[in-house]
């Protein structure tokens, strides 16, 4: 009569278990069964009536070695556990986790290749609950990617018939990166002699089509979070690394926050997109002499980040403005640069931004007019793209309280002239000529029947956003031509564009009463604002900026 067997490989499935087979099949001393995967304790017709033990020790040679077998959904399968202790209570049980994640991704893949599951990964997953159903209230052997990686519910069962002593729980990544450590940690545990050495041989993984996508690795990882949590502290492990996104790209920002500028807002924009981009994992470095404070748009989560400035660490620099300070030279022939770039110094022969034309990057203009200025140069190197600015306006509800706002910061003398004028002429004038916070901008928009925003008038702007801005929250919009607003401005259709002189600009406020005193006049003037907003919101800049992400990826 044989005698029973000694132990069981019995999960988890993807974990390592062929592997772990498949090297105690050299030892001397074991005798594994005659194939991997017999399928005794989860084949409940075996158990109908009292079992019958030799048509499972038919499996085994009959000698003196001592005996085991891996079938790894023994782990998983409802009652397998209490049979194998009602078959031998002293029996000892060895058990490879593995990253929950990787283990339903690779579950996944075993399954596409057999043909037994048609569906893309993400689908597979989220639909997994509902497809459970339909064996309840058994286990699902094929669409369990995600329920067999709740490992500490099963160690519990096991624990529940066996003594610490018998139970054994080992890391996939051990057996893979170690094999010969892990596997005298094995025997030590069987009572058998040490390997002197292994015929180490690839059978730890394979090739996928595809890697795991992002979004279905975090939709995972928040569904394992606690659960990993619960099983390190059950092993005693550190398993911090199974929540870590595989295959993300790391980008690396870099700002220096003195005062707020649409400069920094529209980096942080940039940013905002990376971020929401599940491909991407974002940091950023700020300045020594960074100030912060609420205006500036990093304050609330980045104040007291520690992030050091290691731009070799990463595959994408993302800079602008003087930013280029900061990146060894060289290291754009290692990795991707993006620049954006807001304005026209860069093609000014005199500013140091325009050395930077010279170093390999993708860039992003703010407007065609900025992209055409920069290859007017002929220095560039790189791919240019134009991304126009897009806005994220939020909606205010404000009773009107001025005939106009101006919006004078950037030409605080000529503010200063063209209010006394109006002020005289008898309309009510709401002026800023200082540095405020963007959302009191916005409340003196809103609360004003007619905007004036008035750009620099010496550098012109790369794209002038207070035109948008304008547009959002009061009716009727006045601003001179700046070179930066010509790809969203339209005299007389979305707005006013006066010459840019007191006496034009006040003409151009009498012609906007007009246009308010005309109901049907009025209405087209916001149709064609709603329908320009409409065109640069920050989820069509978000989709152009990832359109040209698609492209560079490879690069």
């Amino acid at each position: 009569m044989m005698r029973k067997v000694d132990f069981l490989i019995v999960g988890v499935q993807k974990g390592g278990t062929t592997a772990l087979d498949f090297y105690l099949r050299q030892h001397p001393n074991i005798s594994m069964a005659k194939q991997k995967e017999v399928h005794y304790f989860d084949n409940d017709s075996n158990f109908d009536e009292i079992p019958n033990y030799d048509s499972y020790h038919q499996y085994f040679e009959n000698n003196d070695k001592i005996k085991g077998e891996a079938t790894p959904i023994y782990i998983y399968w409802n009652m397998a556990i209490k049979r194998i202790w009602e078959y031998n209570p002293k029996i000892k049980i060895i058990v490879i986790l593995r990253n929950p994640i990787e283990r339903a991704y690779s579950h996944w893949n075993m399954e596409r290749s057999r043909n037994a599951d048609n569906l893309p990964f993400y689908k597979a997953i989220i639909n997994e609950n509902k497809r459970y159903k339909e064996v309840l209230p058994e286990r699902h052997r094929v669409y369990s990617y995600i329920d067999r990686g709740f490992y500490s519910e099963q160690l519990r069962n096991i624990y529940r018939y066996f003594d610490n002593s018998q139970v054994m729980v080992v890391k996939n990544e051990d057996l893979k990166n170690n094999p010969l450590n892990l596997l005298n940690q094995v025997c030590n545990f069987l009572g058998v002699a040490q390997f002197e050495s292994i015929d180490r041989q690839n059978i730890h993984s394979k090739e996928y089509e595809n890697p795991i996508d992002i979004e279905s690795f975090e939709y995972l990882r928040d569904i394992f979070v606690l659960e990993i949590e619960m099983a390190s502290k059950m092993l005693g492990w550190d398993c911090t690394n199974w929540l870590k996104i595989p295959n993300a790209k790391k980008v690396l920002f870099y700002r220096d926050f003195q005062s707020y500028t649409g400069g920094h807002q529209k980096v942080f924009d940039y940013f905002e997109h990376f971020k929401s981009n599940k491909n991407y994992k974002v940091d950023i470095v700020f300045s020594l002499n960074t100030i912060w404070r609420e205006d500036n748009p990093w304050n609330n989560l980045y104040a007291n980040t520690n992030t050091l400035w290691n731009p070799k660490d990463y595959d994408i620099i993302f800079v602008a403005g003087m930013d280029w300070g900061m990146i060894p030279q060289g290291l754009e022939e290692s990795k991707i640069i993006i620049n954006l770039i807001q304005g026209y110094r860069h093609s000014d022969k005199t500013d140091p931004r325009y050395q930077s034309l010279k170093r390999k990057a993708i860039r992003i203009c703010v407007s065609k007019e900025v992209a055409m200025s920069i290859e007017a140069t002929g220095e560039v190197d790189g791919a240019i793209y134009t991304i126009p600015n897009g806005h994220k306006l939020e909606e205010i509800e404000h009773q009107k309280e001025y005939d106009i706002y101006i919006l004078g910061l950037k030409n605080p003398t000529f503010a200063q002239k063209l209010y006394k004028q109006l002020v005289n002429q008898g309309f009510s004038v709401k002026l800023s000529k200082s540095k405020i916070p963007r959302d009191e901008v916005f409340e003196n928009m809103a609360q004003s029947y007619i905007s004036i925003a008035l750009p620099n008038p010496n550098e012109g702007e790369g794209f002038y956003l207070p035109a948008l801005e304008a547009m959002k929250y009061s009716d009727i919009t006045i601003v001179p031509d700046c070179v930066g607003n010509r790809s969203f401005c339209y005299d007389n259709q979305n707005c006013l564009m006066p010459l840019y002189n007191i006496d034009s600009i006040i003409q151009r406020v009498y012609q906007a009463k007009e246009i308010m005193q005309n109901p049907i006049a009025l209405q087209r003037f916001k149709s064609n604002t709603i329908e320009t907003l409409e065109k640069h919101s920050i989820e069509i800049e978000r989709k152009r900026f990832y359109t040209i992400l698609k492209r560079i990826d490879g690069v």
